[in-house]
């Protein structure tokens, strides 16, 4: 595993659900890989907003540079998945995950309220 390597680039969807299994993750790479994904959501509105996030073996999200969920690796090495809610400002906000798979199955998820993803045009 090379720490800070680039591996490849690609696009995900606005949320999604991965099950590469023992399978290749990305490349050659089925195990001891990592990646990170970045975008920019729109909260239409001031309020709670859902975030969703499941990995083998571990996965952080951020949203603004703040730690929202730590889905981390306990050991088990087995699927696990964890939501919460977040306050955020009418507005675009900046959303990061960091993803990685030690060995054995590899698996990764995102979800987050559909109305973030949704752009909506307004008269200013």
């Amino acid at each position: 595993m090379k720490r800070g390597g680039e591996v490849g680039t690609g696009t995900f969807p606005s949320t999604f659900s991965y099950n590469w299994g023992d399978g290749v993750v990305f490349g050659n790479y089925n195990d001891f890989i990592a990646f990170t994904a970045t975008a920019e959501v729109f909260a239409p509105r001031s309020g709670m907003f859902e975030f969703t996030i499941g990995s083998d073996d571990g996965m952080k999200l951020s949203v603004d540079d703040n730690l929202i969920l730590d889905c981390q690796w306990s050991g088990g090495g087995s699927y696990a998945s964890k939501s919460t809610q977040v306050q955020l400002s009418k507005g675009k906000h900046q959303v990061r995950l960091v993803y990685y798979d030690r060995t054995g199955g590899a698996a990764a998820s995102f979800d987050c309220d559909h109305e973030l993803l949704t752009w909506t045009e307004t008269v200013q």
